[in-house]
């Protein structure tokens, strides 16, 4: 398993034990479900409903082929209010966000590797962090081993300032 954050890959089981709340709580779901299932589950067998406590910070993505998309199944309620738009049923190459060249290569790296991915990332302004991203995507196969879905949850933890 892997971690990406910008260019360098990291070990994922190191990073989960860094990573706290929702995001870790879904990337132990899935490790549950696939021992169960003796390897990664389908969408069926991870069950949407046993996550429910995550909902407004996940994205179900179906994975396309011929060409390589990625379409916004199901889109949390904070995602909708960090950008302002519900982009449910649009393709990520469609969105015009910030970073979304970046969010495609994770989502390709996660179909290429069959494995999770993790991002711990602090933005800040002049070295004062301003915001942390607790994230983690994982990857979902059909009833032929394909990955079919990715289900990625973020949460979003703003720093006050004080005076």
């Amino acid at each position: 398993m892997i971690l990406r954050m910008g260019s360098e890959r990291l070990d994922l089981p190191a990073e989960i034990g860094r990573m706290h709340g929702i995001p870790r709580r879904v990337y132990e779901h899935w490790c549950r479900v696939a021992a169960l299932e003796d390897g990664i589950p389908t969408l069926a067998a991870f069950h949407m409903k046993a996550v429910a406590y995550a909902d407004p910070y996940i994205c179900l993505v179906g994975v396309e082929e011929d060409p390589r998309r990625y379409r916004m199944l199901r889109v949390g309620e904070d995602l909708i209010s960090h950008y302002g738009a519900d982009f449910t049923d649009k393709c990520l190459d469609e969105l015009n966000v910030r970073n979304i060249d970046a969010i495609i290569e994770l989502d390709n790296d996660i179909v290429a590797t069959r494995t999770p991915i993790a991002a711990l990332v602090t933005i800040g302004l002049l070295g004062i962090p301003i915001i942390r991203l607790n994230g983690i995507g994982v990857p979902l196969v059909d009833e032929t081993g394909r990955i079919s879905h990715i289900v990625s949850c973020t949460t979003r933890e703003m720093f006050g300032f004080g005076v």
